[in-house]
């Protein structure tokens, strides 16, 4: 392990071996472990934490990590922002596509190229930006000049700040804080998640209800706001839940099958299903199941046996802000 503090790499052995308790009263014991009643609250405090970390280790030395790519990217805009209000970042960028670049960015590679020497997952400084051709030349972590063209920026360079636990898998800084809800942190994902920082890992629980939550409010009682004692307790139960043995599916719009002998219901992330929401069913016509084919059959869904799981929402640096999910490193 990656750890200096023995303490620290025990309470994350035991997370990895699937007991969390011994993590979570780590954590707390610490007092690096906070819950917070509103999601705004938890992503600021993260930005703040990543704010006074990063102006002692540098940008590389920190990361934020969330869950789902929508809370990445408020991350990382807000980040940004502070950096251009101290002048550690120019006003002006160059745009390129849809977002707009600036020498100092840190970034992040999400496709492997050998053309261009860079590998999906690879953390970098943009060092130089040519206005008229937007060709980027960046530096790696590892010290490498590479040199990016405007069609590669555009499509698989993204900013570092915060990153999802997919894309932080593999990397290693000195600081780390995590934020997410309580069922986001699925056994995988939070090991992975959780063991990014030599040094220090700070933890934002977010106790507010799911925005999925908040819209059934209108037709239903609402639920009561969890007390710290419950957002852990959910914490813990869902380290607990293996997300490579639950059954994944793709999220899809209903389908409806040839003949009109049944549908496939729309899918929900693993996330909110177990917030509370029914959990999606397929129906399968009554002639027998269709052939499969590798994991994709002739419907034109997608299903998993225990054991056994698909690609979560979010890999690869999906930008959809779906539910992102990986297995340990």
């Amino acid at each position: 392990m990656r750890q200096r503090d023995p303490a620290e790499r025990d309470a994350l052995a035991a997370l990895h071996d699937g007991d969390p308790d011994a993590y979570l009263a780590h954590k707390r014991a610490r007092e690096t472990l906070v819950v917070h009643e509103r999601e705004d609250d938890a992503v600021e405090a993260t930005l703040a934490d990543w704010n006074a970390a990063r102006r002692k280790l540098g940008l590389s030395g920190a990361v934020m990590i969330a869950r789902d790519n929508a809370t990445r990217s408020i991350l990382n805009e807000r980040a940004r922002a502070l950096l251009i209000a101290e002048g550690s970042l120019p006003v002006d960028g160059v745009r390129i596509a849809d977002q707009e670049l600036r020498i100092g960015d840190r970034v992040i590679a999400r496709r492997n190229d050998r053309h261009r020497e860079v590998d999906n997952g690879t953390l970098a400084r943009i060092e130089a930006i040519e206005a008229n051709t937007g060709e980027l030349t960046i530096i790696t972590d590892s010290a490498r000049r590479c040199v990016l063209d405007a069609a590669y920026a555009a499509e698989h360079l993204e900013p570092a700040y915060a990153l999802t636990g997919h894309g932080a898998q593999g990397a290693t800084v000195e600081w780390a804080g995590v934020v997410g809800r309580p069922s986001e942190f699925g056994r995988e994902w939070a090991y992975t998640a959780l063991s990014r920082a030599r040094g220090g890992t700070r933890v934002h629980l977010i106790a507010e209800a799911t925005p999925k939550q908040r819209e059934r409010r209108q037709y239903a009682p609402p639920e009561p706001d969890r007390t710290v004692d419950e957002a852990l307790a959910s914490m813990s139960s869902a380290m607990r839940r293996s997300e490579r043995e639950a059954l994944a599916v793709e999220q899809l719009e209903p389908i409806t099958l040839s003949g009109g002998e049944g549908t496939v219901a729309r899918a929900l992330p693993l996330p909110e299903l177990s917030e509370g929401v029914p959990s999606a069913r397929c129906s399968i016509p009554s002639r027998g199941r269709p052939r499969r084919h590798g994991h994709r059959n002739r419907i034109g869904w997608r299903c998993a046996s225990s054991g056994s799981a698909l690609p979560e929402a979010g890999a690869s640096g999906d930008s959809s802000g779906r539910a992102d999910s990986q297995p340990e490193d």
